[in-house]
């Protein structure tokens, strides 16, 4: 959850009320990063008597300080915290993990596929 949702569930359903289209996964990791971004510039600007983002993301030293800023970030996402580790790492929370299996298809027959797959959420996808 984030200040704004508390499921990635909730972000769809709203979208669905408000433009009428219900979304995917794609909406959802399409909303989540320029949350997080936003996060990053409104941290990195918090104490900035008078900031200029555009002046600094124009200068090798204002993007190095910007880049930095974004390594000891620590934020709510949708998708859980974030928080970087020395190797640059999400280490906020556990890695999230997404199976296909064949839309026709039971766990004993996974290996089998046609070219519509199912990913874990329900959601029918076509496959590449």
């Amino acid at each position: 959850s984030d200040r704004y949702f508390t499921s990635g569930q909730q972000l769809l359903d709203y979208n669905a009320n408000k433009v009428g289209y219900q979304g995917s996964y794609d909406m959802v990791v399409s909303y989540a990063i320029p949350i997080l971004y936003a996060q990053h510039i409104m941290a990195s600007y918090r104490i900035v008597d008078n900031p200029n983002p555009l002046q600094d993301f124009q200068s090798p030293q204002g993007y190095e300080l910007l880049r930095r800023d974004f390594l000891i970030i620590k934020a709510d996402t949708i998708f859980g915290p974030v928080n970087f580790d020395h190797n640059q790492r999400n280490v906020g929370r556990g890695a999230a993990a997404t199976q296909w299996l064949p839309a026709s298809s039971s766990m004993s027959d996974a290996s089998t596929s046609d070219s519509t797959s199912t990913m874990s959420g329900g959601q029918d996808q076509k496959e590449n």
